[in-house]
């Protein structure tokens, strides 16, 4: 069999990528993920307080969306990033139970930040800043994704052939 370089490469710069991007190994997660995340949860959480209260106004860009839109969007973002914290900081016996926990509440972040980032930009007061932010944090939790997701393919080919 020919030795390919190239696919050494790609294979090695997409490691490095997935390591950087999303904590090493992805089975764990960092200190700077963790407040990320942590962050996330607060940021929802005020988002649906912002939703129910109409003397609080959490973004001035979302003043048009119905108080079921938000609440929708700060659920999304707030209960999304709560599962990966649940798998991460308690002890589960399996490693798949983390990755499910991941696997069901990442797409839901991101899904969340980027109804908000759209929502910012869709009508006046326009927030190009909130987009920008929004679309960066449902970039991560999409790299965070993708990184659990070859972790635990190659995990699983590596104790199938094991």
């Amino acid at each position: 069999m020919k030795n390919r370089p190239n696919r050494v490469v790609v294979e090695l710069w997409l490691d490095w990528l997935s390591g950087h991007l999303a904590g090493v190994p992805p089975r764990y997660i960092s200190g700077f993920t963790l407040c990320i995340m942590l962050g996330w949860v607060a940021f929802g959480l005020v988002l649906m307080g912002g939703a129910v209260s109409e003397d609080w106004t959490v973004a001035v860009a979302l003043g048009w969306a119905p108080w079921w839109f938000e609440l929708a969007v700060g659920l999304c973002i707030s209960g999304g990033a709560a599962f990966p914290l649940v798998g991460a900081l308690c002890r589960h016996r399996l490693a798949s139970t983390r990755w499910a926990l991941d696997s069901f509440g990442l797409p839901l972040v991101a899904g969340g930040w980027l109804t908000f980032g759209l929502t910012t930009l869709s009508t006046p007061p326009h927030a190009p800043g909130w987009a920008i932010l929004a679309s960066s944090f449902a970039g991560a939790a999409l790299v965070r994704l993708w990184a659990i997701g070859r972790y635990s393919r190659r995990t699983r080919e590596a104790v199938r052939d094991a």
